[in-house]
């Protein structure tokens, strides 16, 4: 019958123990460090980002040969995006305000954010276009004349009077939901 030598098993077991632990340390320290190499790879990523975006920004007028391929294909791209923004806002029903980029329900005459005149959309052939518009923003928009101070404009009114011109166009589109205001129009 053989013998079992514990003191030596239970050695082996101890050091076998030390062992796993310290693999599990290592492993540890190994994920630890890996992470924070990939946060500053990022960072780094990130400033070479923000150089090159500022060296396009500043040089994109001018023909410089080592980067005009990488300029063209952001210039693409970017046309790219501005055709699927207008293709989205198409399909959502909104028109842009040419002044100030607030994004309107379509059919909308003047933007409720600044009061400029929006565009209106182009009849396809045989479609007739009708706005639905309360009878002062109709007049404003037919106006050769600005309804305030008389001063020449095809707006509905003059710089000096759009402020004025804001309040009532917010009126009528109800985007103010002032009790004082609210119903008139």
């Amino acid at each position: 019958m053989a013998f079992i030598n514990l003191d030596k098993l239970s050695k082996t077991f101890s050091e076998k123990s030390k062992d796993v632990a310290q693999k599990a340390k290592d492993m540890t320290d190994i994920v630890r460090l890996t992470t924070q190499m990939n946060s500053e790879e990022e960072a780094l990523r990130s400033q070479y980002q923000a150089i090159g975006k500022a060296y396009y920004e500043s040089h994109k007028e001018e023909e410089d040969p080592m980067f005009a391929e990488n300029f063209c294909v952001i210039a693409q791209s970017q046309a790219k995006i501005a055709q699927y923004k207008a293709e989205i806002q198409k399909l959502k029903g909104l028109v842009v305000c040419p002044n100030c980029s607030a994004e309107m329900k379509a059919g909308t005459l003047f933007c409720s954010t600044c009061g400029a005149k929006l565009p209106q959309p182009e009849a396809a052939e045989g479609e007739v276009v009708t706005d639905e518009a309360c009878e002062c923003c109709e007049e404003a928009a037919e106006a050769d004349s600005c309804e305030c101070c008389g001063e020449e404009t095809n707006e509905g009114s003059c710089e000096c009077c759009a402020e004025q011109k804001t309040e009532e166009v917010e009126v009528c589109t109800g985007t103010v939901e002032d009790p004082d205001t609210k119903g008139e129009g």
